[in-house]
């Protein structure tokens, strides 16, 4: 029998592959978590085979690919998480969401409708200059707005302050459209941030894991037609036919209050919309650990920009008439808009399980 110490050895001398520190993801796909070998029943188990000599062809090499890290010359592996935490935070999230009242929009408009995006998220900041809007967000409970981990980390230029939930136009209150107001917005306050922890850790890749969490301190107040959570894409192939994470050939909505004007950094007053291919052709995915961890839309001229940054691309499922967050604005060119450039978004569905494990 091959003894464990020595195992560990050839297994630390042949593997050349180093993950990432904490979150990772198995040969399988799923997310893991990178521990020692001890804390993980599935390769502990696999590792008893090989060394009685009954395990199956490839296993070995198995085992090789899920070494993450080393401490103290012994290997760590990826190890896949339980589905306690990840069933505990699906249960936080709403069951009616992604559904607006206004079902139809118009392709290539600017001013969006009111009613059209209930889930959006306004985030507020300060420094020594004043209060600022810098980011945008997404709804996803009555107590929970995702949004870019760039915009809340602790190296942003800005001290979030509050979210702001059901707002349309900024200077109006409350916001009318064909003799129908709106309830004012709502601002709240932050109580939690969670920023994913390898974000800002990657070598080369600045906006690599560009997600956070906000927990709100008190519950958004929901309204049918103002207020409403979006879906996340739990089941992407059932929810919206996208298989193998291919989008290539869809297209979603993003919006903001991002600036209009690239030369300017005065933030729209009416929220903006823009109906965006999803395709990889101009975009660089190169110094991302995995492609498969942001999306790519544009390079048709139509772009988010400064001060969207956080907020949502959204693709809708019609035989339901119900909306899914699939993107969050994390990145893009220089100029926005400009021709053969896409903006980058995080891909929340290979998010997922890091979502519901810091929901509580």
């Amino acid at each position: 029998m091959v003894r464990y110490e020595f195992l560990t050895l050839v297994v630390v001398a042949v593997t050349a592959l180093v993950h990432c520190h904490h979150e990772c993801r198995t040969r399988t796909g799923q997310e893991g978590r990178c521990v020692s070998i001890r804390q993980c029943p599935e390769m502990q188990a696999l590792l008893q085979s090989i060394t009685s000599n009954g395990a199956q062809s490839g296993s070995m090499q198995w085992l090789r690919d899920s070494v993450c890290d080393f401490q103290d010359e012994t290997p760590k592996v990826c190890c896949k998480y339980r589905h306690s935490l990840a069933s505990r935070g699906a249960s936080l999230l709403p069951t009616d969401c992604g559904r607006t009242v206004l079902v139809d929009r118009i392709v290539g408009g600017v001013d969006a409708s009111l009613f059209s995006w209930p889930w959006i998220a306004l985030l507020n900041g300060r420094n020594t200059r004043g209060n600022f809007w810098i980011c945008g967000g997404v709804l996803i409970s009555d107590r929970y707005v995702l949004t870019a981990a760039h915009c809340v980390h602790g190296s942003s230029r800005y001290l979030l302050d509050f979210v702001r939930i059901g707002e349309h136009q900024l200077t109006k209150n409350p916001d009318c459209e064909r003799r129908v107001c709106a309830p004012s917005p709502q601002d709240i306050r932050v109580e939690e941030i969670v920023v994913h922890d390898d974000y800002g850790r990657v070598q080369g890749c600045p906006r690599c894991h560009d997600i956070a969490l906000l927990r709100l301190a008190t519950p958004a107040q929901l309204n049918p037609a103002h207020v409403v959570p979006i879906c996340l894409p739990m089941n992407i192939e059932k929810d919206l036919g996208i298989v193998n994470n291919d989008f290539s050939s869809k297209f979603a909505w993003t919006a903001g209050w991002g600036t209009i004007d690239p030369a300017r950094t005065v933030p729209a007053d009416i929220l903006q919309e823009v109906f965006l291919p999803l395709s990889k052709t101009y975009c660089n995915t190169s110094s991302y650990p995995d492609p498969n961890m942001v999306l790519c839309a544009g390079g048709e001229g139509a772009d988010s920009c400064a001060g969207d940054s956080g907020g949502p691309l959204v693709m809708e499922n019609p035989r339901v008439n119900i909306n899914y967050v699939v993107g969050l604005v994390s990145n893009g060119p220089t100029v926005c808009g400009a021709r053969k450039t896409q903006g980058y978004y995080t891909n929340v569905h290979y998010y997922i399980p890091w979502i519901l494990r810091h929901l509580h």
